[in-house]
């Protein structure tokens, strides 16, 4: 599990956004950048999620996040990407030594960029439908 501390800006009925804060300032060795130490959420995104229980706006939360979510997500962002720019490559490469060997290194460059794209947009539609509950996180209140 990956722990992190947040604090709600907003509620709705079964809906909070909550905005990630940094760790306590007297666990680092440089100087604070909140010197005040104000309970204000730093600036950042804002993510929302869908949950059952009630929160009010400024409670600090801890997120728990399962490791096989981050590790799925880091595949789906950052290998999946790569493997699909690179087999676009040889593919381009190999077809364009077949049609035309002085536009073979085009064609290589060309077919990357297209699977590339063509991965990005796979898996921006295959996550449209996706329902963006986060069902797999925990939340609970910090005292």
């Amino acid at each position: 599990m990956i722990e992190q501390e947040a604090v709600v800006t907003r509620c709705d009925n079964s809906q909070i956004w909550i905005k990630a804060v940094k760790p306590p300032c007297q666990a680092c060795r440089v100087p604070c950048t909140n010197p005040d130490n104000s309970e204000t959420p730093p600036a950042g995104p804002t993510f929302s999620i869908v949950t059952g229980e009630r929160f009010s706006p400024g409670e600090r939360v801890s997120l728990e996040v399962p490791a096989g979510m981050l590790i799925e997500a880091s595949f789906l962002i950052y290998l999946l990407p790569l493997v699909g720019f690179m087999a676009g490559a040889v593919i381009g490469d190999k077809l364009g030594m077949l049609l035309s060997p002085a536009w073979h290194e085009t064609l290589s460059i060309l077919g990357g960029f297209l699977s590339l794209f063509l991965v990005y947009a796979i898996l921006r539609f295959h996550h449209a439908g996706r329902d963006a509950t986060f069902a797999n996180l925990s939340i609970r209140r910090l005292r």
